[in-house]
This record gives structure tokens, sequence and C-alpha cells, in this order.
């Protein structure tokens, strides 16, 4: 089986970020305006691949029932969870010395 495309690619590192930021997936409508598709059938089909590539688990029946594995976390080139936090914490510091920099 090939590795993940671009697209999806960008869409799991949409999904560990929204379960990160803010502990839940997003819904299909989510990732539809986040990525600017017109229907929520391309969200499925992404999910769908990324599931077929075991780099999501899935629940049928249950909406924003999605979590990252292991072999997903590596496909972004990360440990897991912790470091998606890691990195929002350094980059929220980030921006607030920028911030303190403009106002001295």
């Amino acid at each position: 089986m090939r590795g993940p495309s671009e697209r999806q690619l960008k869409a799991l590192s949409f999904v560990a970020s929204h379960i990160d930021t803010n502990g839940r997936p997003p819904t299909l409508r989510e990732m539809m305006a986040a990525f600017g598709w017109v229907s929520t059938n391309a969200a499925s089909d992404v999910l769908k691949s990324l599931a077929q590539k075991s780099l999501i688990e899935r629940t049928a029946g249950l909406s924003r029932a999605v979590r990252v594995t292991k072999a997903g976390y590596a496909a972004l080139g990360l440990v897991g969870p912790l470091e998606v936090a890691v990195d929002r914490y350094v980059v929220h510091e980030l921006e607030k010395a920028r911030a303190w920099l403009r106002v001295s």
C-alpha cells in the first residue's frame, strides 16, 4: 500500500491538531470548511483513506469517533499527541515574545 498523499497528510495533521486543541476530533463540516471542500463527502473520503492506511482508527456509527494511531503520528514525524501539544506551546510562546517585542 502506498504512503499517504500530501492531501491526506494535511488532513491527518488537521485532525491531530484539532484533537490536541479542542479535546475531540473535527466534524466533517469543520474539515470541509478548513480545506475549502464543497461537500462533506471529500472529508469522509479522506478519513476512509487514512483509516485504510491505519493512520487513524474510526468507530462506525459514531460521529467524531476518530483517533490518530501511532502510525499516524509517525507519518507526521511526531512521537504522539504530547509532541503536538509541545509544538503548539512553543508556537504560542514565540507569538507572545514577538508581540512583547513589538510593544517594547
